[in-house]
């Protein structure tokens, strides 16, 4: 401990009385100083007190509840403010590494910031909608006007073996099995991507297994054949029903040789281009089918227009296709056994769905021919 003398125990006091706000006058009475500024001299340096609240009266001249709440915001902007910087500095950075292995690794690919991403899915998805629903309705609309023109100008019957041979198609479309569904799904994340080399391969196998599938069907439909007349009551009511059932096989197999690109654009939230087409060709076919109903009073008239808008409407979707996606006809690698896996598991998990589907829309035409007759098919539908 440093040397301490009796004397300045006395200095002591006199700084412990002024720390616990006794006045300079009482001090300087209780040391016995003849005169107040002998005390003041001596220790007012020590009087942290006064400072204090020299410094407060300053300090409530300028810093009022409103300054404080200014201070406050500006100290927050100033905080925002360096995030934001920091974000923008990284996304450079970013942009600057994406930029220099973009060249050679992926020449078609692009650099966006994943706000505006969100943003042209969320407009994307809005147009989708729009462009479905205005198609729904047009498409619906002259549907039921065709229908009304088809009971005027046909026999009811005819009406019963359109809706027969439908779901007859129907059931033989069981052997796609959810493939087209579960192929889709593996498309959103290499269209995310930009992975071209993963669509081509996962594009090639989605025509291989349509183009099979339509070939499925086609042999599928003619074993049912002669066994058509065994599903409509008291026997054919209707001439000609083994011709009007192959243009509807035919119908239905060319679908699934063009369909799969129109999968592509869907997958890429382009439905409303395939709304767009798909409008266009089916109001240009239905008021087809009304005038020549009107005119010539023919089922013939009626299918084969049904046919040939089918093969219009998949012709112009995969011509499109093609122009949007022109690497599609280059040649495919051999597509990833994982990704091979997770389809094969996903049409798995859709088998049961598409039987159920079949069963409870596709079944109700051919129980009311077998059992009932084809009058009843054309009433009901």
């Amino acid at each position: 401990l440093p040397s301490i003398r009796f004397h300045d125990l006395r200095h002591t006091c006199a700084s412990l009385l002024l720390s616990n706000g006794i006045s300079m006058k009482q001090i300087q009475i209780w040391l016995g100083h003849s005169t107040f500024s002998t005390t003041a001299d001596i220790y007012a340096h020590l009087d942290y007190s006064a400072q204090e609240a020299s410094a407060n009266a300053m300090n409530g001249m300028f810093n009022r509840p409103e300054k404080e709440e200014q201070l406050a915001y500006y100290r927050d902007f100033k905080a925002r403010q360096s995030t934001k910087m920091v974000g923008e500095s990284l996304e450079q950075h970013c942009l600057s590494q994406f930029n220099q292995m973009r060249m050679a690794l992926f020449p078609d690919a692009y650099f966006e910031k994943d706000n505006d991403v969100k943003i042209m899915m969320i407009q994307a998805v809005d147009r989708n909608i729009k462009y479905s629903a205005a198609n729904y309705i047009a498409v619906n609309l002259l549907k039921f006007i065709v229908r009304m023109v088809f009971v005027k100008t046909l026999p009811i019957e005819y009406l019963g073996i359109n809706g027969l041979l439908s779901n007859v198609l129907a059931i033989l479309s069981l052997a796609e099995l959810g493939i087209g569904s579960a192929i889709v799904y593996s498309l959103y994340k290499p269209l995310a991507y930009g992975d071209k080399e993963t669509i081509k391969s996962i594009m090639n196998l989605f025509k291989k297994g349509y183009v099979a599938i339509g070939y499925i069907i086609l042999v599928l439909g003619l074993v049912w054949f002669p066994f058509l007349d065994s599903f409509i009551k008291n026997g054919n009511s209707v001439p000609q029903v083994y011709y009007f059932y192959l243009l509807f096989l035919l119908n239905t197999v060319v679908s699934y040789f063009w369909t799969y690109k129109r999968s592509l654009l869907i997958a890429d939230q382009k439905q409303y281009v395939v709304n767009i087409y798909q409008a266009v060709t089916q109001v240009l076919v239905s008021v087809l089918q009304i005038i020549f109903l009107l005119i010539f009073e023919n089922y013939w008239c009626f299918i084969i227009l049904m046919l040939l808008g089918t093969i219009l409407e998949n012709f112009i979707i995969a011509f499109k296709a093609d122009k949007e996606y022109p690497y599609l006809n280059e040649a495919a690698e051999d597509l990833d056994l994982d990704i091979k896996k997770q389809i094969a598991k996903n049409t798995k998990a859709m088998i049961c769905h598409k039987i159920g589907d079949v069963v409870f829309f596709s079944s109700s035409n051919l129980v009311l021919s077998k059992f009932i007759g084809l009058a009843e098919v054309g009433i009901y539908s």
